[in-house]
């Protein structure tokens, strides 16, 4: 029976070479399907890692970035054992401003760890006069606070960015000059970071209960404007993500969520999944985990971008990323690549969850391991496997009838 299906093959291949090759001829010859597809299976070359303007919203108050020209103590303990630290000041234009975070710069004295800073408090009061704010705050608020290192340095210490979301956001109902104090709070004196511009920067002196008002210029060097960045509450966070593996037939990535649209994959072949991750929603995200488990009917051979860890607990392969920010609308694409074991006619489910704070979601992707066609082998599909943009009439002849 082999030596019969062998025959007819034989001439089935010479009769549609014939007419593959006027096919050919008579075509354009530059295949779209084939450039597409060197084209869609390049891995995505980087992660994302840029830094969010904001943690929820739009930008409110920017008071510049730091210039690297100096610093002041926005905590200082001088030889009098008073605590003093340093306010600035931002100007609502219209009442009824909400407040849904603050970002801030320091440079701790000596620590080098973001864990250094144990607590943050942020204080905002109402102005009275040209560089005079209210003796009491406004808003005492005790931020949920995230600390992480910038990899710039100033004095040769490392900078930090602390970013604090306020839940409820701050209501500030009047218009007119404010101020803000931020108060790291640190077993370290620390320096909140200068823009250049010289402005109201004032020290914030605590004599007990009650704060007294000096200039910023005498704790160190002149005053500056110091590096701040408010923003507002911003909409809802969301993320998708979405699986696909590629078709060999098809020539195309298929979205193959259920058993029931489960993709053919050859035993001792390879097979590529794609995994996009889309943040869909309002506001950045950050400190995002993609987590993909695959079963052992495949076997993992790489990833790109390169995975944060790849492990292996029978039955499945276990394969995780980490994104430290996704703003809304950018996408993050990865790549699979495994080998089909097998065993014959098995359908098996791939899985990936993404994870950000409190938001997440999930896709499969099935595929249906089966054995290559028919021992139906010779040189010329070998051949033809390996130049896919060679003969379409006849590849397709063959992959309808199985054998390729």
């Amino acid at each position: 029976m082999k030596k019969i299906l062998k025959g007819a093959g034989a001439i089935l291949i010479l009769a549609v070479l014939v007419i593959s090759s006027a096919a050919v001829y008579g075509q354009n010859t530059t295949d779209n399907n084939a450039t597409c597809l060197t084209e869609i299976s390049q891995p995505s070359s980087t992660i994302i890692t840029n830094e969010p303007q904001s943690s929820r919203g739009p930008v409110l108050w920017d008071n510049g970035l730091p210039d690297g020209r100096n610093g002041v103590s926005c905590l200082y303990r001088p030889s009098d054992g008073l605590e003093r630290y340093i306010i600035d000041d931002f100007y609502v234009p219209e009442g009824g401003w909400e407040i849904g975070d603050g970002h801030f710069r320091i440079v701790p004295n000596t620590a080098t760890d973001p864990d250094a800073v144990e607590d943050v408090k942020v204080f905002f009061f109402y102005n009275t006069g040209p560089c005079e704010p209210t003796m009491d705050p406004y808003v005492t608020a005790d931020p949920i606070f995230t600390v992480s290192l910038t990899g710039d340095e100033y004095f040769g210490r490392p900078e930090m960015k602390v970013d604090c979301i306020f839940d409820p956001p701050i209501t500030l109902p009047m218009d007119g000059e404010w101020w803000v104090c931020f108060q790291p709070i640190i077993e370290d004196n620390c320096f909140w970071l200068t823009t250049g511009e010289k402005d109201c920067t004032i020290l914030l002196d605590y004599v007990g209960q009650y704060p007294r008002w000096t200039y910023g210029y005498d704790i160190f060097g002149d005053y500056y404007d110091v590096s701040f960045v408010l923003t507002g509450p911003g909409g809802e966070p969301s993320i998708d993500v979405e699986k696909y593996v590629w078709d060999e037939k098809l020539q195309e990535w298929v979205d193959a969520d259920t058993e029931d649209e489960a993709i053919d994959v050859k035993i001792c072949k390879d097979v590529t999944f794609k995994i996009v991750v889309h943040n869909d929603g309002e506001i950045p995200l950050q400190g995002i985990y993609v987590k993909d488990k695959m079963h052992d009917s495949l076997k993992y051979i790489n990833a790109d971008p390169e995975p944060e860890e790849v492990y292996y607990e029978e039955p499945f392969w276990y394969i995780n990323w980490f994104i430290p920010v996704l703003n809304p609308c950018e996408t993050v694409e990865f790549y699979i690549t495994a080998h089909v074991e097998g065993p014959e006619c098995s359908y098996d489910f791939n899985y990936v969850l993404v994870e950000a704070g409190d938001v997440r979601d999930e896709d499969y992707a099935w595929v249906h391991a089966h054995d290559k066609a028919k021992e139906f082998n010779s040189p010329i599909l070998n051949f033809l496997e390996s130049h896919p943009n060679i003969f379409p009439l006849l590849q397709l002849v063959l992959q309808r009838l199985g054998l390729f």
